[in-house]
């Protein structure tokens, strides 16, 4: 079970895709599906960008988190090095680093199927601010 984390416009498997945020999308095998037609693979970039996974009921709260900490990271300001310097330095990020590009840090898929719990401390790491009106996880 997936879950739209924001509203999802993009160009998906079968042609264009725009569904609600909040959404319930039924995954079978390495595939997403929404009202019975597959809309894009679980590793893809739309995936990614607007959908979690859902299995355990916090996929909205997931998406928040991992778009909180990846425009944290993006951001070029004065601390943009430090932040990425604790990344690089923490263990609980060395088991979200894709193993292939050992000297570039991208996201395996367990980030974005991550636990709360983890992502929580990794957005408390990089001083993210997650958009709702109650946390900052600083």
């Amino acid at each position: 079970m997936y879950v739209a984390t924001r509203r999802a416009k993009f160009l998906g498997i079968n042609g264009p895709v725009n569904i609600p945020r909040g959404t319930r999308l039924e995954q079978q095998g390495r595939f997403i599906y929404h009202e019975g037609r597959q809309i894009c693979t679980i590793k893809s970039k739309a995936a990614h960008d607007f959908l979690a996974p859902d299995d355990d009921g916090q996929g909205l709260e997931r998406g928040r988190l991992i778009a909180a900490i990846r425009s944290t990271l993006e951001r070029k300001d004065a601390d943009h090095q430090k932040r990425w310097d604790k990344i690089w330095g923490a263990l609980l990020c060395k088991r979200y680093q894709r193993q292939d590009h050992p000297d570039f840090w991208l996201w395996n898929q367990a980030f974005y199927e991550a636990p709360i719990c983890d992502l929580q401390s990794i957005a408390r790491l990089v001083g993210a601010t997650v958009k709702r009106k109650d946390t900052h996880y600083v």
